[in-house]
């Protein structure tokens, strides 16, 4: 039995000993075939390809990518796995300017595994940054900081500066989001300091923008204004009619800020001239927005109107809800200055069906993120698989082919090896493909969880916010009934005090009675069940905390707590604004508030 098993394992080591040098035989036949008479002729004519779309030589995206897919098609033909890899990357870069994402993502794992099997430091840097901007783009700012900080020492490592300039561009805007203006203002100062010395000026343009865009956050108008007069003048040398209109806008709203009206007014104008001129309908649903802002502060109220119509216009043909709502929100200021009370209850009704736009919008954006990031891990996972069925695959190749070469000494023994192996193969396949089944499963079932609670918080947020326009609509009939029954009563007490010819004790009864409604505490009561169902525990807690509020000071607080301002609480309590103000101030004292607290705030607390 020893002797049997000594001999079975010297027939096992000479049987490893053959397969591994036909493998290495066959890698070199292989080798030799890939470098034949066409493999240049096909490298060259993949480089071409790969240097027109790199000098921007297409008419268009779409001819661009029909010959990228060429390029693929011969690279995967001759094995040329170099150009395969960049003709990958362009193709991506290609798709993320198209905003298809998705498709992006997926051709910047295939070229970054590429990438890392060829040891190509700089193209992997440059798709980890890629995919850390498509990151960005779809929402996922915490990924895509942590790629873009992933790709800064690969840049490093082989002193790329342009791509070591762009991720600091980057780092710096993601600082100024977070207010660490001095950590923001390093960043894009190297990123300005490596641009300047490789002379890159598009990306000097970016830099010194966004740089202004620090200042201006800080408050640092002037310097700002440096910055960004500076970046209008290299865009405008360069000739880059394309981020010239953000630029300018970016200078007119600054100039907005300082209280130069006019130059911002100027500036305005001039960003909308290029937008007209570059078709920018994006850009220019933007731009009228302002204009029509700054009309409508110099109480121009028809040049407004007319721009504001136009920022509608634009964000309709953009579907852009929230330039749109913007817009609306402003037409409805300048009906209310206008006193055109019936347009205004028209729009501020359309603006509540856009507020519900932009949040379904703002939902359905996060959930395409997550379903991105989903498919690209189980994209990568797939991609294993088959590398590990690949291997597999050709593991029972060079085993087989090296059975055939010994079937002639050891036929009984090597078939009885084979039968073994396959069967043991067989059975981790099994085993295999069922731990993936139950994966799947629970990926599955996770993911229906998922839904199921997102639905029920969607839910949740609309009953809230319908319950919330019920009871804001409650308020403000609420109001206009008292001002109207005010005006009432205040025309006929005029009346009665400049005719003497009219009938006054009728006319003093219909006073009477317009005052007894004024102070009917049906609807009050009626409101205060509604608000109490939005904030059940308002009351209690508020006067847990200040036990000495009066019924109408709660009452008062209740109304602060829906955001209603001063002309609109006299008007529902029928009172005047100075008892508003006095009791404002009782309340102040009540709360042991300081005279910079916030009232409002405090009661938002509640």
């Amino acid at each position: 039995m020893e002797l049997t098993m000594k001999r079975f394992n010297v027939y096992l080591l000479i049987t490893m000993l053959i397969l591994a040098s036909c493998s290495d035989r066959n890698n070199v036949s292989s080798g030799k075939e890939r470098a034949g008479a066409g493999y240049p002729a096909d490298t060259a004519y993949i480089h071409g390809i790969l240097n027109r779309v790199k000098n921007n030589s297409f008419e268009n995206a779409d001819s661009a990518l029909l010959y990228l897919k060429y390029a693929l098609t011969r690279c995967n033909k001759v094995g040329y796995n170099s150009g395969k890899s960049e003709a990958l990357f362009l193709t991506a870069n290609l798709l993320y300017e198209q905003n298809k994402y998705r498709d992006a993502l997926e051709l910047y794992n295939q070229s970054l595994h590429l990438a890392e099997e060829q040891n190509d430091i700089l193209l992997k840097a440059k798709c980890i940054e890629r995919m850390a901007s498509v990151n960005l783009a779809t929402g996922d700012d915490h990924k895509a900081l942590k790629l873009y900080y992933n790709a800064l020492p690969l840049f490093e490592q082989i002193n790329d500066k342009e791509g070591i300039a762009k991720v600091y561009n980057i780092i710096g805007l993601y600082k100024n989001s977070q207010r660490k203006f001095d950590t923001a203002e390093i960043y894009l100062a190297k990123a300005i300091q490596l641009n300047t010395e490789i002379g890159n000026t598009k990306g000097l343009i970016h830099n010194n923008g966004n740089l202004g865009y620090v200042f201006e956050k800080s408050g640092r108008f002037e310097k700002a204004e440096q910055l960004y007069k500076a970046a209008v003048a290299l865009t405008e040398e360069s000739g880059d009619s394309v981020n010239l209109p953000m630029l300018l806008s970016n200078l007119g709203s600054l100039y907005l800020k300082m209280g130069k009206k006019f130059d911002a007014m100027t500036y305005l104008r001039k960003s909308v001239s290029i937008s007209e001129h570059n078709q920018d309908t994006s850009m220019l649903a933007s731009l009228f927005a302002d204009i029509g802002e700054l009309y409508l502060d110099n109480r121009q109220i028809d040049s407004a109107v007319s721009f504001l119509n136009k920022s509608v216009f634009c964000a309709k043909a953009i579907d852009d809800p929230r330039t749109q709502l913007n817009a609306m929100k402003l037409l409805l200021r300048s009906d209310t200055m206008k006193n055109d009370f019936r347009n205004a209850a028209l729009r501020f009704n359309t603006i509540g069906v856009l507020k519900d736009t932009v949040y379904a919008r703002k939902l359905q954006h996060s959930l395409r993120a997550s379903e991105l990031e989903y498919e690209n891990q189980k994209k990568s996972s797939l991609i294993e698989l088959q590398i590990q069925d690949i291997q597999n695959s050709k593991q029972q190749k060079q085993l087989l082919f090296g059975l055939l070469l010994l079937a002639s000494i050891t036929v009984i023994l090597l078939a009885l090896v084979v039968v073994l192996r396959i069967r043991n193969n067989r059975r981790k396949q099994e085993l295999f493909e069922e731990n993936l089944k139950i994966k799947d499963l629970q990926i599955e079932n996770s993911m229906q969880e998922d839904e199921i609670n997102k639905l029920k918080i969607s839910r949740i947020e609309e009953e809230i916010k319908i319950k919330e326009r019920e009871q804001v609509s409650s308020a403000l009939a609420l109001e206009q009934k008292n001002e109207l029954l005010s005006l009432i009563s205040d025309k006929i007490s005029e009346t009665i005090r400049d005719t003497g010819s009219l009938d006054t004790s009728k006319l003093k009864e219909v006073v009477a009675s317009i005052k007894t409604q004024l102070r009917n505490t049906s609807e009050y009561d009626l409101f205060n069940q509604k608000f109490n169902q939005l904030h059940g525990s308002f009351y209690s807690d508020l006067t847990d905390k200040h036990p000495d509020l009066t019924k109408s000071e709660l009452k008062f607080c209740a109304y602060l707590r829906l955001n209603l301002n001063g002309n609109q609480i006299a008007s529902i309590m029928s009172v005047t604004p100075e008892a508003i103000r006095k009791t404002r101030y009782r309340i102040r004292k009540k709360l042991n508030l300081s005279k910079t607290d916030s009232l409002e705030a405090y009661i938002s607390s509640f």
